[in-house]
């Protein structure tokens, strides 16, 4: 009789242990699903290293930026495509553009020519590395066009005008956080004594 009641307890007591240890490992399998695009559940896109869209905000009393209103709200096109530093070598910089305006990303990294209409604008970042090729990390203004990880900036609106930063008094930083044989990503927030910009980009490398 003792031998039977011993035998239950135990019974249980392995049954209730096999139980909860189950439960647990599913607890745990679920935190780490994954969703239809490879991404963990709960991943939030702030934790992505590519945005999902660009994104821009520019304020500007720079003479060359026009009297009439930008809206920059709504980044229609963005594109980035890679070129010759001009700084000895074959290093590559990465420029990135992104525009308020419906444009093509290959005519977009041909913009300059370009001639806009009022409340049209693309915003120009130019990514360089000395003489190495640009890659992924954080950049910073500098005046010295050769210094490594550099960040260069200009606002090309109507008239043909690029109202450019000022190297020796912008601050901030941009950083490319995703780069690819097919896209660059990254953030952006800039500003000099006449204009500030900031935002994100998601851009198709153009060939």
């Amino acid at each position: 009789m003792y031998t039977n009641c011993f035998r239950r307890i135990m019974f249980n007591y392995l049954l209730t242990a096999v139980i909860s240890a189950a439960l647990i490992f599913m607890a745990g399998c679920g935190s780490k699903s994954e969703n239809g695009d490879g991404s963990k559940s709960g991943q939030t896109a702030e934790n992505t290293a590519c945005p999902e869209k660009s994104t821009a905000r520019v304020e500007s009393k720079n003479g060359g930026y026009p009297a009439e209103p930008i809206d920059w709200s709504s980044i229609k096109s963005s594109a980035a495509k890679w070129g010759f530093s001009g700084l000895g070598g074959d290093s590559q910089a990465i420029t990135v553009y992104i525009s308020n305006t419906e444009i093509a990303p290959a005519d977009l990294v041909k913009y300059s020519g370009m001639d806009l209409a009022a409340g049209q604008g693309i915003i120009i970042l130019s990514f360089s590395n000395g003489q190495k090729n640009a890659e992924a990390g954080a950049y910073k203004p500098n005046p010295q066009f050769a210094a490594p990880m550099r960040i260069g900036a200009g606002i090309y609106v109507k008239g043909k005008v690029t109202v450019q930063f000022d190297d020796y008094k912008t601050e901030g930083s941009a950083e490319i956080t995703e780069l690819t044989a097919e896209k660059a990503c990254g953030k952006f927030s800039l500003k000099d004594p006449w204009s500030s910009i900031e935002g994100t980009f998601s851009a198709p490398i153009v060939k």
